[in-house]
C-alpha cells in the first residue's frame, strides 16, 4: 500500500484510521480528517463519504477531500443520483468492497452523465465504493 514502508508502518497506518474513524460519531467534522487517512492509505486521489436513503432515494454528502467544492456541491444537488455505482452498491454485504468494474461495465458507466459531466472533468477515471451501514 502506498505512504507505507514496512509492515510496521503499515500497520501503524491502519490502526490510525480505525482511531479516527471510531472518533467520528464524537464530531461529523472528524470525517475530514478520517477520509484524509483513508485516501493516503490507499493512494487515493479524493474520498467521499455519502448517506444514501435507499427508500427515498436521497443522498446526503457528510465530508469529502480532494475534490473542489464547485464538484462536491453538484454532486450533493444532481450527480448523486446519476451515479451507476450508487445503485448497485446499496444492494452489495456491508463491507464488501467493489470496484467500478465489478458492478457497472466499461460502455455503461463511461457513456454516463455522472462520469462524462462529473467525474471526467475532474482528472478522476475510476471509482471504488463499499456499503459501511
Amino acid at each position: 500500500m502506498a505512504g507505507t514502508t514496512s509492515d510496521g508502518n503499515l500497520r501503524d497506518s491502519v490502526f490510525g484510521v480505525v482511531d479516527a474513524i471510531w472518533q467520528c460519531p464524537l464530531s461529523e467534522d472528524q470525517w475530514h480528517h478520517t477520509l484524509r487517512l483513508i485516501g493516503q492509505l490507499c493512494a487515493s486521489q479524493a474520498s467521499m463519504l455519502v448517506v444514501h436513503n435507499c427508500e427515498s432515494g436521497a443522498s446526503k454528502l457528510i465530508a469529502s477531500t480532494g475534490y473542489e467544492s464547485a464538484f462536491t456541491n453538484l454532486y450533493d444537488e444532481k450527480y448523486a443520483i446519476e451515479n451507476p455505482i450508487l445503485t448497485r452498491i446499496v444492494t452489495q454485504p456491508l463491507g464488501a468492497v467493489k470496484t467500478r468494474a465489478m458492478l457497472v461495465d466499461d460502455g455503461e458507466f463511461y457513456d454516463s452523465r455522472f462520469y462524462l459531466e462529473w467525474l471526467k472533468p475532474q482528472g478522476f477515471d475510476d471509482i471504488v465504493a463499499f456499503n459501511i451501514l
